[in-house]
C-alpha cells in the first residue's frame, strides 16, 4: 500500500511523505498505481522548485523504497500552496478508485 503523509501547519500544507508501494499490478508487469502516484507527486517538487522561488528544507528520494519525503518552509509561497494542493486534489481522485492500494492522512502542526 501506498501513505501518503500531507504536512501542514494552521491548515496550510508544507509538504509531504509518500511510502511504499501499490502492488496492483500483477508479479513482472508495470504497477500503473505507483506510476501515477511517481508522476503526480514528482511533478509537484519539480514544478515548486522551478517554478516558485521556495527552497526546500528538506527532500529525498529512496526509488528502491517507494519513498519520496518533500519538506518546504512552513511559510512557503501562496504558488507552492496551489501547487500542492493540485497535488492533492489528483492523489484524492486515485484514492477514490483505489482504496485498498492509496491511503491519504495529514498531520498537522
Amino acid at each position: 500500500m501506498i501513505e501518503v503523509t500531507l504536512l501542514r501547519n494552521n491548515g496550510r500544507l508544507y509538504g509531504f511523505e509518500v511510502l511504499g508501494h501499490a502492488d496492483y499490478a500483477p508479479e513482472g508487469q508495470e504497477d500503473i498505481l505507483c506510476a501515477a502516484v511517481s508522476v503526480l507527486t514528482e511533478n509537484t517538487v519539480n514544478s515548486i522548485e522551478r517554478l516558485t522561488g521556495d527552497i526546500p528544507v528538506r527532500e529525498e528520494i529512496r526509488e528502491e523504497d517507494g519513498y519520496l519525503y518533500f519538506e518546504l518552509p512552513k511559510d512557503c509561497s501562496d504558488n507552492a500552496q496551489l501547487l500542492l494542493q493540485s497535488m492533492v486534489y489528483g492523489l484524492t481522485d486515485i484514492q477514490a478508485g483505489y482504496e485498498k492500494h492509496l491511503t491519504i492522512r495529514s498531520k498537522e502542526e
